[in-house]
């Protein structure tokens, strides 16, 4: 275990989250998510690092796991033009993350607070949300309430709720 993750664990522990911790095979993919998620009665979002074309606006985007990301949409509800995926460097820089285990969890550093949040608002109501604690082979479980009402507002941040196209959802 690293210290950003004992570090983690420890924040979250002194907020009050009530969390469970599962390790397992590294998840590549979404259906590597959901087959961790679906036992267990609970959301793996998406969560997507984001950037302007000039790399002067970052924004995590976290997605419910059957949603398209429709660029041209997101642009338009956060007001930028040209969004595309952030370089992994750049991620690694803000959320202390490696390409392939985007968490949230990662806005517990202060090297995130240049980046947007934004939350498809699908994702409002979820009871339980999964999310890789700084590493793909590991899941955090973590009630919903306590990811937004305790977690976010524990490291200064909120969500920027977007309501999606409701008929963009992956087959």
């Amino acid at each position: 275990m690293t210290s950003d993750q004992e570090r983690l664990f420890a924040h979250l522990r002194t907020t009050g989250c009530d969390f469970r911790l599962l390790a397992h095979a590294p998840c590549r993919t979404m259906g590597d998510c959901l087959a961790v998620a679906e036992p267990l009665g609970a959301v793996y979002p998406k969560n997507v690092f984001l950037c302007n074309r000039a790399q002067s606006e970052f924004t995590l985007l976290l997605l419910e796991p059957g949603r398209r990301f429709v660029t041209r949409e997101v642009s338009r509800m956060l007001g930028v033009s040209r969004l595309s995926f952030g370089p992994d460097e750049r991620l690694r820089g803000f959320l202390h993350l490696p390409p392939g285990a985007v968490s949230p969890l990662g806005l517990l550093f202060e090297s995130a607070k240049p980046l947007r949040f934004a939350v498809d608002d699908g994702l409002r109501q979820a009871e339980r949300l999964c999310f890789h604690p700084l590493d793909a082979s590991m899941t955090v479980l973590l009630p919903g309430e306590d990811f937004f009402g305790r977690f976010l507002p524990s490291v200064g941040r909120e969500a920027q709720f977007l309501r999606l196209n409701e008929g963009e959802n992956a087959p």
